[in-house]
């Protein structure tokens, strides 16, 4: 079951010694606020959050190493957002090019990191905006229920007055 402050994180690299490094870096960095769980192709994530909710996913734009006819990270990337919009994306690319970049983030990536020797530290810090843009979309969802729910209190409150005046025998 997942609490309010544990956040779901998902990886999806053909590199296993790079998900098993990230995953013991961010175990490391983030402790008991995140759950993470580590995936080898596009295909067996989308089919894993067919039932679980993620929330922030890291996402190698080159996925064949082990099957040369997989998913790339950008296809997996538009299904990922036909599944759920709200989920962050962070994609990642051996790749530096700027095209690359752009079509990630008009697609609906909330980040893109270069891998490189400092890939790690760009990640920990693109998962605390992410947590932080998630929490601040679950406060504005909070304050729209509050809003709708003291609106209609108050069409309660008015109603009730309407028909008790209606109602109610006239005292002279």
């Amino acid at each position: 079951m997942k609490t309010e402050n544990v956040f779901s994180i998902c990886v999806v690299d053909d590199d296993d010694l790079f998900l098993k490094s990230l995953k013991h870096f961010l175990q490391d960095k983030w402790q008991d606020k995140i759950k993470i769980k580590l995936f080898h192709s596009g295909e067996e994530f989308l089919r894993y959050i067919s039932e679980h909710k993620t929330d922030i996913v890291i996402l190698d734009y080159v996925l064949n190493s082990f099957y040369p006819f997989a998913m790339d990270g950008h296809s997996v990337l538009q299904k990922i957002k036909q599944t759920d919009s709200d989920m962050k994306v962070i994609m990642l690319s051996g790749q530096d090019k700027i095209e690359i970049a752009l079509k990630s983030i008009q697609n609906g990536a909330f980040d893109y990191v270069i891998k490189n020797d400092i890939t790690f530290l760009k990640i920990q810090t693109s998962i605390k905006k992410a947590i932080e843009s998630i929490a601040s979309l679950k406060q504005k969802q909070l304050e729209r229920k509050w809003i709708v729910i003291a609106m209609v209190s108050a069409l309660i409150v008015a109603a009730t007055v309407i028909l008790t005046q209606l109602f109610s025998p006239v005292f002279n």
